[in-house]
């Protein structure tokens, strides 16, 4: 099996016919006949069920198509990191919240001055997807909460920052003018949670930490960037980090009064030795250690 036998395999069941999928992969249609055929030798089955009109997938190729793409995609990622090692250094960096963003170039500008001939791409995906590409080497290290089940035999997490929840609302909520917040204050009252689930479930052995989030005036969404968007649309209010929560004319931040903390940091490979990481991960530390700290109301900073 080689790829261009299962390109061959993917484009013909995307096309659904063997003469456009030789077009489209610049190959004669004998030729990707042939591939199909040596493919399905190979599997023991056939792939395509053919008629004079028409080609359809049978259960065999309904079955294979999905590995199919994973194998192209791992074999595409294999090649481009590889490409990119052998041209003097690259790494990729994976977040999963855009509002993470700001921090991050200011770690990526100071590694920038330090190694201007090592790239950087950046990558956002989920924590789960995440995960499973540090795992596999197609990320370096990845910026994100703390969770338990994103600790393996294989990754390993450094702490870089130690943050307090605030509390954001919009400046026309009743809450606007209040000088801190607690969850007795919001019962009832629609929340806007985007707090990993992990770190709710931690909560909940802090008497008070957090507010409950249930019922019909809870919203769900994955990140800090969505939540803030919620809130000046006049949804409701969210809890997040203070150090992600950005200043908005239409959001009010204020101090929460929760006996809670969530831990960020950077995850990695710990099988992987690469001293761009470690400087990586020394820059981070010192950039989120001088991260002024809020204090008290901050709202209306930006216009």
């Amino acid at each position: 099996m080689n790829d261009t036998q299962l390109l061959c395999f993917v484009s013909v069941a995307q096309c659904l016919s063997f003469r456009r999928a030789a077009e489209e992969l610049e190959l004669s249609q004998p030729s990707v006949t042939k591939h199909i055929a040596t493919l399905e030798n190979e599997l023991g089955g056939t792939l395509f069920a053919r008629s004079t009109r028409t080609v359809s997938l049978t259960d065999l190729g309904e079955a294979f198509l999905p590995d199919a793409r994973e194998i192209l995609q791992i074999m595409s990622d294999a090649s481009e990191k590889a490409k990119k090692k052998a041209t003097g250094g690259h790494l990729v960096v994976g977040y999963n919240d855009c509002g993470q963003l700001y921090h991050i170039s200011k770690v990526m500008k100071i590694f920038h001055e330090e190694h201007p001939n090592v790239g950087i791409t950046l990558k956002l995906g989920t924590r789960d997807d995440s995960s499973e590409s540090l795992n596999r080497g197609f990320l370096d290290l990845y910026f994100g909460f703390y969770g338990d089940s994103l600790v393996t035999e294989s990754v390993f997490y450094n702490e870089i920052l130690l943050d307090n929840l605030c509390f954001v609302t919009n400046v026309a909520s009743k809450f606007a003018n209040y000088d801190v917040l607690q969850a007795s204050d919001l019962v009832g009252q629609q929340q806007i949670v985007c707090v990993p689930l992990a770190y709710r479930r931690r909560a909940a052995k802090f008497r008070l930490a957090l507010p409950e989030a249930s019922g019909p005036e809870t919203i769900y969404c994955e990140t800090t960037v969505e939540a803030l968007s919620l809130v000046d649309a006049g949804y409701g209010f969210t809890l997040i980090p203070t150090a992600f929560a950005s200043p908005g004319v239409n959001r009010v931040i204020l101090p929460w009064k929760g006996d809670y903390s969530a831990s960020y940091g950077i995850f990695s490979n710990i099988n992987v030795e690469n001293p761009l990481v470690d400087n990586i991960i020394k820059i981070s530390e010192e950039v989120f250690a001088n991260i002024p700290k809020k204090e008290g109301r901050l709202e209306q900073a930006i216009a």
